[in-house]
């Protein structure tokens, strides 16, 4: 961790899934000893460092994954955690069961297939941050492909007509606009 922090890298997650379908998970007892690690080695930064912690229990198939997330999620916030996830929640009454019952900011992932809930509904659930994962260069991808299948198909290039003006991507990427 503190080689990770050292980079200039400003958040990471520390995950409970072991990836042994026979054991999935770390023992609660090891997984807060990892948290708390991670918190020491990042503690005396002289920049803030987010340190995420995951219970993995909705993905790899706990058979109490909200109770057990919960255990873990506070257990993890008494250890440093500064937020908190639970990935594989979409339901939006779960997401905000789980965000009264943890002891800290619960992060959420949008941006997949099948989660259509807003930032708004996701504030009125009391979320304390919104991740996208690799969402957007899936997006970015799926557009790749219908303008492939475009010029592939019709053979034309309508794709084109959303795209950002060579200006204004020379402006975004500027340096000058990065020391404003």
């Amino acid at each position: 961790m503190q080689r990770i922090a050292a980079s200039g890298v400003v958040g990471a997650s520390i995950e409970d899934y072991r990836g042994d379908a026979a054991q999935p998970f770390y023992d609660i007892e090891l997984a807060v000893e990892r948290v708390q690690a991670a918190r020491q080695a990042v503690d005396d930064l002289a920049y803030p460092f987010i340190l995420t912690a995951r219970a993995e229990c909705f993905l790899y198939g706990h058979p109490q994954p909200f109770d057990e997330a919960i255990k873990r999620l506070n257990r993890y916030a008494a250890a440093g955690a500064d937020c908190l996830y639970a990935p594989g929640i979409r339901d939006i009454e779960l997401i905000a069961e789980l965000v009264s019952a943890v002891d800290g900011p619960v992060n959420v992932v949008m941006g997949l297939s099948g989660s259509p809930l807003s930032v708004a509904q996701l504030r009125a659930a009391g979320v304390g941050r919104i991740s996208i994962g690799g969402s957007l260069a899936r997006a970015t991808l799926g557009l790749v492909r219908r303008a492939a299948e475009e010029m592939l198909e019709q053979g034309s290039f309508d794709f084109a007509s959303g795209q950002i003006p060579d200006r204004e991507l020379c402006e975004l990427f500027s340096t000058s606009r990065r020391q404003e």
